[in-house]
């Protein structure tokens, strides 16, 4: 087997095998407010809520310690299970047509918060290459959209959109320290 029999619950080291359950319960809601100030102009503000269940690391090796640059060993296990992700959103927007209906306007800002982010990290062990999920940190994301159409002629349209994202994470602590280094 590659992974360590003596840290994984409920192996079987004859067969190479182990097993492990849990329960994840999560109700997801959407709610939304639309409000027609003119004919051609609607204004908006939806807000939801989800989740990605959590999970078993099935390819976990046990234990696994990882030494950073500056000689600190971190030790890590592989193979327990991951809680659920959940996610609110909140978004205000506006879609409007404009100039004979000859200008369309969508505009939406949003924000969004994640709690147990899940993130799926590589580990290269002393018992060879591995991937797992763990739940990392919180997170929050905002972001402005704005798309616009306009028909100059009956044969020539133009068009474009544009997008400002941000994001912050609560950890940025980074385990795979033998994959390159990303900024996010």
């Amino acid at each position: 087997c590659r992974f360590d029999v003596d840290s994984v619950p409920n192996a079987d080291p004859d067969n190479c095998t182990w097993n492990q359950s849990d329960d994840y319960d999560h109700v997801s809601w959407t709610a939304a407010v639309d409000w027609r100030v003119q004919d051609d102009v609607l204004l908006y503000v939806k807000s939801s809520n989800s989740f990605r269940s959590g999970g078993q690391n099935l390819r976990g090796l046990g234990l696994a310690e990882v030494e950073d640059g500056s000689g600190n060993v971190t030790t890590i296990s592989t193979n327990e299970p991951f809680g659920e992700e959940t996610a609110t959103d909140v978004e205000l927007g506006m879609k409007g047509q404009f100039f004979d209906n000859r200008v369309q306007v969508n505009a939406a800002v949003y924000h969004i918060w994640y709690d147990d982010l899940q993130a799926s990290l590589l580990l290269d062990t002393s018992k060879g290459l591995t991937t797992f999920v763990t739940n990392s940190s919180n997170a929050e994301y905002e972001g402005l959209e704005l798309e616009a159409t306009w028909v100059v002629t009956e044969n020539f349209m133009l068009s474009g959109t544009a997008n400002w994202f941000e994001d912050d994470f609560d950890d940025n602590t980074q385990y795979a320290f033998t994959t390159p280094d990303q900024d996010f």
